[in-house]
Order: C-alpha cells, then sequence, then structure tokens
C-alpha cells in the first residue's frame, strides 16, 4: 500500500494539477515554509457556497507539491463552509496515530510517521487558511511566486 502511495505522491509531483498563475482567483493565500524554503500561492474561486475551482504555484519538495495538487484537484465541489474545518481536521490528523489524513491528502498518512514531513503537509491547508481569512493578496505580495 506504501508504494501505492508513493506512487500517487511522485505522480502528482512531476506532473502537478491546477499548476500555474493564480491572479486571476478572487480569493488568494500564500504560506512558506522557512526552514527549507518551499513556497505556495494558492487560488480559490468560490460560488453558490462551494468551491467551483482552485490553483497554486511555488516551489517546493515533492510532498509540499503533491499535497497542494491533490487539494487543488479534488477539492472543487467541497462546500465552502468546511473548508476551515478541513484545516483543523488535516492538522489533528497529523497529531493522531490512529486515523487517516482527511481526504483528498490521504494517500499522505504513511509521512505522519515522519514529523519533519508534517509542515510539507499543512503548507496548503496554511495557504488554504490565509485564503479564507484575508481574500485576495495586497499589492507586491506573491510577486516573486508570480514572476515568469
Amino acid at each position: 500500500m506504501e508504494q501505492i502511495y508513493r506512487n500517487i505522491i511522485l505522480d502528482h509531483y512531476r506532473h502537478p494539477r491546477h499548476f500555474g498563475r493564480v491572479t486571476g482567483y478572487p480569493l488568494q493565500g500564500q504560506a512558506h515554509n522557512r526552514l527549507c524554503g518551499d513556497e505556495l500561492l494558492l487560488g480559490i474561486s468560490i460560488e453558490d457556497g462551494r468551491v467551483a475551482t482552485m490553483g497554486f504555484h511555488g516551489r517546493g519538495c515533492a510532498v509540499c507539491m503533491a499535497a497542494a495538487s491533490l487539494a487543488c484537484d479534488h477539492l472543487p465541489g467541497t462546500p465552502s463552509e468546511g473548508l476551515t474545518q478541513w484545516v483543523r481536521q488535516l492538522a489533528a490528523a497529523l497529531a493522531a496515530a490512529d486515523q487517516p489524513l482527511p481526504w483528498p491528502l490521504d494517500p499522505l498518512t504513511p509521512l505522519r510517521d515522519y514529523p519533519s514531513r508534517h509542515r510539507c503537509i499543512l503548507l496548503v491547508a496554511e495557504a488554504l487558511e490565509d485564503a479564507l481569512t484575508h481574500g485576495p493578496l495586497r499589492q507586491g505580495q506573491g510577486a516573486a511566486l508570480e514572476a515568469p
């Protein structure tokens, strides 16, 4: 089973879904892991109380990029009021030993045994929380991530 999960992670790292500029999204959030240099800029649009589309841009390790790709590929359609709860569930699941990470990040569950990878997984949740809290990026923010 871990080999299947490893293959999912590598596939999303090598072929990230919804990767590219996020300037057209009404909600944008960013997160940065100063320890390893991972950076994410996440864009999200919400229509009729549900996530309509998501996209991301950034640079980081395979785990960070796979987490962002999985989230952007599968969270559209989710009720918007459930996003904050999803962020909390992800953090709680990383701390627990007896439950998988919430869908769609469940393929990353084996990495719970490696605390140094937790922040790599959580970066997409931090960017999502930033987008929900602060909305569109202010002038000058995210410029390094958006550069061609």
